[in-house]
C-alpha cells in the first residue's frame, strides 16, 4: 500500500544529533537509483559489502567504519585491479582467522576466477588461497563452528567436490564430486561436527550431510514421504544444542520445519498447515533460533505468513503476531540478533516492508521505524559489527544504501549515535604514476584532520611514512620521495591521525 509521504532529514557529512530511525551512512551512489547493497559482513570493527557505483551493473567490494565512510577496495585504483569491473565479483564471503575470503572475477589478460585474502583495513594477505585451482570456490563461504575453516564447493588440482580452507588459506578437498560441473553445494553448514549442504548429487536438491568419522557423504533419508517437485531443503540453521535445523517440503502436507539430532534422526517439527505450506518457501533467512524457540515466517492456515516461533521445550508451534492482519502475509525475513533481541524485515500492510524487532512477545513485536515513508525499504543482509546493526535498504530518496541502527529496539526508534560522512577524503589523485622520483598525493578533505602516507611493498611490509601533519578542509597535498626503491609494485596507504585508514591503492615505481 502507498504511503504518505512524510518529511525526510537529510543527512550532512559530520553532522552529530539524536536520531530516531535507522541512519544512511554510506550512500555509495548518489541520488535516487542507490547503488544495491548486498552481502553485509562483519570483520573485526569493519563492514564490509558489495555495491554497485556511478550507474555501473557490476559489484564491488566496499569497506566501512565510522572514522573514514565506505572506501573502495576492488576495482581500478584500489588494492585489487586485477578484479574485472565488468563482472564484478561473486557473492561468496567469508571470515576466518581475522581475515576476509573473497572470490572474484580476475581482469585479463588471464581468465577464469581467482580468490583473495584481505586483512582488517583492507590489506591484501601475500599468497592468497593456496592449494586450489584459480577456479578455487564455487559456492557461498560457511565459517566452521571453531572458526578454524572455511567450507565450500571447491577445486583442487582440477577436481570438484566438498572443500575447506584451513586459516593458512590452504584448500583442502573433503570428497571429489562433480567432475563434469553438475553439482554446486547450497546452504553449507556445520553441525556437531557434521557438515551438511543441499545439492543434487544423488537427485534433484537433496540434503547432503558429510561425516568425517566416515569421510563419506550421504543423502539424508525423512521419515514420510517427500515432494518429488519442489522438496528442496531451505534456511539450515544450526543451533547451540548440535541439532541442525531447517524446512523441507513434504508430499502430503507442503513445507514444515524438520530437525536432525545429535544421533542422526530427522524429525518433522510441525503440522502447521495442511493444505498448503506451513513453513513459507525461499531463503533469505527466514528461519533462526533465538533463546529457547525457532522463529520463522509461518501460517498455520488461518492468517498468511507471519511471525511464529516453535517451542523447543514444549515441542508448541505458536503464532507470535499477526503482523499484517490487513493483506494477509508480513512474511518475515533476513532475521538478526542484536542487543538481546530479535530484527527481522517485514511488511504490516500498511508501512511496506521495514525494519522490525520482537522479544518473542506479542506486545513487543513492533516496527522499529518507517524509513521509507512513501514505500518499502525493504531491508537486507542484517549483520551486527561493533555494537551496531548494519543492513541494506532504501529511504526512499537515495536507492538501496548502507543503514546502521543502535537504538533500544523498544519499538518506534531507537537512538542512533552518529550520522557519518560518507567519506572524509574526496577525490585522491596519484601522480606521476608510474614515478621515477617524487610522487604526490592530491586530495580533498571533507574536514581538518591529520593525515600521513605510509607505502608498503606488495606482501604489505612498510617501508616508508611521512610524518604526521594537520591539513584544514579542502585541498591537501603530499609528496613521498620513491627513487631509492627497486623498480616494481607497491602499495599505499593514507592514514588519519588516529591510525585510521582513509584512502588507499597501488602505485608503480619505474
Amino acid at each position: 500500500m502507498k504511503k504518505v509521504p512524510l518529511f525526510i532529514l537529510s543527512v550532512l557529512p559530520f553532522t552529530i544529533m539524536a536520531q530516531t530511525t535507522p541512519t544512511l551512512v554510506a550512500d555509495i551512489n548518489t541520488g535516487m537509483s542507490g547503488s544495491n547493497v548486498r552481502s553485509v559482513t562483519a570483520l573485526g570493527s569493519e563492514v564490509y559489502f558489495q555495491a554497485q557505483a556511478g550507474g555501473s551493473s557490476e559489484y564491488n567490494l566496499y569497506r566501512y567504519t565510522p572514522t573514514t565512510g565506505a572506501v573502495k577496495v576492488t576495482g581500478p585504483g584500489s588494492l585489487y585491479p586485477a578484479i574485472d569491473e565488468t563482472s564484478g565479483i561473486e557473492k561468496r564471503f567469508g571470515v576466518i582467522n581475522d581475515k576476509l575470503v573473497f572470490h572474484a572475477i580476475v581482469a585479463p589478460p588471464d581468465t577464469g576466477t581467482g580468490t583473495y585474502v584481505i586483512t582488517e583495513g583492507g590489506m591484501p594477505v601475500a599468497g592468497g588461497i593456496t592449494g586450489g585451482s584459480l577456479n578455487a570456490i564455487r559456492s557461498d563461504l560457511s565459517t566452521s563452528s571453531d572458526g578454524t575453516k572455511l567450507y565450500c564447493w571447491g577445486s583442487v588440482s582440477g577436481s570438484s567436490g566438498l572443500a575447506y580452507i584451513n586459516v593458512s588459506h590452504s584448500m583442502t578437498l573433503l570428497s571429489a564430486f562433480d567432475p563434469f560441473e553438475f553439482s554446486q553445494a547450497e546452504e553449507i553448514t556445520e553441525c556437531n561436527s557434521n557438515v551438511f549442504f543441499v545439492s543434487d548429487i544423488h537427485g534433484p536438491h537433496q540434503l547432503q550431510v558429510y561425516k568425517p568419522s566416515t569421510s563419506t557423504i550421504t543423502e539424508v533419508a525423512f521419515p514420510v514421504p517427500m515432494s518429488l517437485s519442489d522438496f528442496y531443503p531451505h534456511n539450515l540453521w544450526s543451533g547451540d544444542d548440535n541439532v541442525l535445523y531447517f524446512s523441507a517440503k513434504t508430499a502430503a502436507e507442503g513445507r514444515e520445519l524438520f530437525s536432525y539430532s545429535t544421533t542422526g534422526v530427522v524429525t518433522k517439527l510441525t503440522a502447521l498447515n495442511t493444505s498448503s505450506d506451513g513453513v513459507q518457501p525461499g531463503k533469505n533467512g527466514k528461519i533462526i533460533k533465538f533463546g529457547s524457540a525457532l522463529y520463522f515466517s509461518g501460517s498455520n492456515g488461518v492468517a498468511g505468513y507471519d511471525l511464529m516461533k516453535y517451542d523447543l521445550t514444549t515441542s508448541t508451534p505458536t503464532l507470535v503476531k499477526d503482523i499484517n492482519p490487513l493483506t494477509g502475509s508480513s512474511s518475515p525475513a533476513y532475521f538478526c540478533e542484536y542487543g538481546g533481541k530479535l530484527y527481522f524485515a517485514a511488511d504490516n500492510g500498511t508501512d511496506g516492508v521495514e525494519l522490525w524487532v520482537t522479544d518473542g512477545t506479542e506486545a513487543n513485536t513492533n516496527m522499529v521505524a518507517d524509513i521509507n515513508t512513501s514505500g518499502s525499504s525493504n531491508p537486507s543482509s542484517l549483520c551486527v559489527v561493533d555494537g551496531k546493526l548494519y543492513f541494506a535498504a532504501d529511504n526512499g530518496s537515495s536507492g538501496v544504501e548502507l543503514f546502521s541502527y543502535s537504538g533500544s529496539g523498544s519499538g518506534g526508534g531507537g537512538t542512533s549515535e552518529v550520522i557519518t560522512a560518507v567519506r572524509m577524503v574526496n577525490d585522491v589523485v596519484v601522480f606521476p604514476n608510474p614515478a621515477k622520483n617524487l610522487v604526490t598525493f592530491n586530495m580533498n578533505l571533507t574536514a581538518p584532520t591529520g593525515l600521513s602516507v605510509v607505502l608498503s611493498d606488495i606482501t604489505g611490509k612498510q617501508i616508508y611514512k611521512t610524518d604526521g601533519k594537520q591539513y584544514p578542509s579542502g585541498t591537501a597535498s603530499i609528496t613521498v620521495p620513491v627513487e631509492n626503491y627497486a623498480s616494481g609494485v607497491y602499495l599505499y596507504r593514507i592514514l588519519s591521525e588516529n591510525g585510521a585508514l582513509l584512502a588507499s591503492g597501488k602505485l608503480t615505481r619505474e
